[in-house]
């Protein structure tokens, strides 16, 4: 197996169903959530044969961002480095949530959910409010997950509101 260096703004292909592709960009660390890997996860659909150069795929709108195994994603051979590009957006100012409960298949809603931004200390706010509820859930996700979430538009593991 080849090495692949992996580095902030490098892009990544993702073949979905082999139907067809989508982009993805790694544009930071998160010491916060365990030194994971954040990528953002572009909309556009292209067909297997499409190359969009770097400059296309980065201007394109945003679908999600992700905390996820970068790594092992890449061991597999299922995000393919395609190419670099320096625009990373503004991963510094993303929001995450995430519960505090452990065992989520015993409950329905939590009232331990935090808040935190890429590298600063999580923020305690309890329930769930309308103002926290459009920000990315902050777990670390297995790139199958992002993979159905590219696909559906939503993760299928069980959460809580």
């Amino acid at each position: 197996m080849k090495r692949v260096i992996i580095k902030k703004g490098n892009i990544f292909s993702v073949v979905i169903e082999n139907s067809y592709k989508v982009y993805l960009q790694y544009v930071a660390d998160d010491m916060t959530q365990l030194n994971s890997r954040v990528v953002r996860v572009f909309k556009q659909h292209y067909s297997l044969k499409e190359n969009p150069s770097m400059d296309e795929i980065v201007k394109d709108e945003m679908d999600f961002y992700a905390h996820t195994m970068l790594r092992l994603a890449v061991w597999d051979d299922v995000f393919i480095k395609v190419g670099t590009h320096k625009d990373i957006g503004d991963a510094q100012n993303l929001m995450f949530r995430q519960t505090g409960d452990i065992d989520l298949s015993k409950i329905t809603r939590s009232y331990k959910w935090y808040i935190w931004k890429i590298n600063k200390p999580m923020i305690f706010i309890g329930q769930l409010t309308e103002q926290y509820k459009d920000y990315e859930l902050g777990s670390i996700f297995p790139y199958k997950y992002i993979m159905d979430r590219i696909k559906i538009g939503k993760y299928l593991h069980k959460t809580v509101e």
